[in-house]
């Protein structure tokens, strides 16, 4: 179930003002304001009559936040800085927080590259959970598959509507996803199979034909999201007791990097062409440079293996047609 965020604090107005002028810049705030929530929240219970942010103010709230990870309490400090400035503008006595107010940095995670069976094994048990209405446990397991089978982002999953699966063609299309770009996404015929079967139960127990109701929907009858996914796989991996090579639960995030990481694999494997294929999987995936599509691939020591043998081919052939 999605959170409803309230804001009640001595500054609500202006909160609801930057946000609104955040979302007509672009911006998704669907994110973070749960954070100026949060704020709003402090400010309420310890300077309900305020109406100037001081220094002390943002010190104080950070100082609430002490059981959380460096990187989360510095993201905080930036949200802040951004809305601070913004009353700057206003009003110069608003405080600004500094840039390095908290000493911070971005945690390394290594991404769990989930096996076959893993993943057989956590669909299983996702299909022996208690029935609630028409679509549950098919509807989350259906929607993690798609996950591992496509790369999709769960988000992008959250955010399907009946329309935008063509399960005819075979082609998914996702619309104004991250970096507001859209993209189609052709799907295997194992699939297509698997959602032309939920849709059917999906039809058949919450009947629509409004095109742009939600593709997966919840025991209610609304649409699943990505935080209900991940409390699934996150109950379901406890329980299977799925570790990371660091001792840590993997999360269903890690079905994205291990989609990518499989397909590198496979087109290895294939003979192909990697330099020629990484740019397809980047669009396949919705990246915009291949970059970010390098940062999800965690190649095996097989695979490792192979790209030398690729290397040793190339390079003997090379010094064969300087000769």
């Amino acid at each position: 179930m999605r959170r409803i965020i309230t804001f009640n604090g001595p500054i609500e107005d202006e909160i609801k003002e930057f946000m609104k002028f955040r979302k007509a810049l672009g911006f998704a705030m669907r994110n973070t304001a749960y954070i100026y929530a949060e704020f709003d929240r402090f400010l309420k219970k310890n300077h309900p009559k305020m109406r100037i942010i001081t220094r002390s103010m943002v010190v104080d709230y950070l100082a609430t936040t002490t059981h959380l990870h460096s990187t989360s309490r510095g993201y905080r400090v930036t949200l802040l800085r951004g809305f601070c400035r913004y009353l700057y503008q206003k009003n110069p006595k608003h405080y600004v927080p500094e840039p390095r107010l908290l000493v911070w940095g971005k945690r390394k995670l290594t991404p769990h590259v989930y096996t076959d069976g893993e993943i057989e094994k956590i669909l299983r048990e996702i299909k022996k959970l208690k029935r609630r209405g028409p679509t549950v446990p098919e509807v989350y397991s259906t929607a993690i598959s798609v996950i591992a089978a496509t790369g999709l982002r769960a988000g992008e999953i959250e955010r399907l509507n009946l329309e935008d699966a063509d399960l005819k063609n075979g082609v998914l299309t996702i619309q104004r996803s991250k970096f507001y770009k859209s993209r189609l996404v052709p799907i295997s015929e194992s699939t297509r199979k698997a959602l032309k079967r939920y849709l059917a139960l999906r039809t058949k127990g919450f009947p629509t034909s409004n095109p742009k109701s939600a593709f997966f929907i919840g025991f209610s009858g609304k649409r699943i999201t990505a935080n209900a996914m991940s409390r699934i796989l996150r109950k379901i991996t406890r329980k299977l007791n799925f570790k990371t090579k660091l001792g840590t639960w993997p999360r269903l995030h890690d079905l994205r990097h291990t989609f990518a990481t499989r397909t590198m694999e496979d087109i290895y494997k294939d003979g192909s062409d990697p330099s020629a294929s990484l740019p397809i999987l980047a669009t396949y995936m919705g990246h915009v440079n291949l970059d970010h599509t390098q940062t999800y691939l965690h190649p095996s020591i097989d695979l490792l293996e192979k790209a030398g043998e690729k290397f040793k081919t190339y390079s003997n052939s090379y010094r064969q047609g300087e000769s």
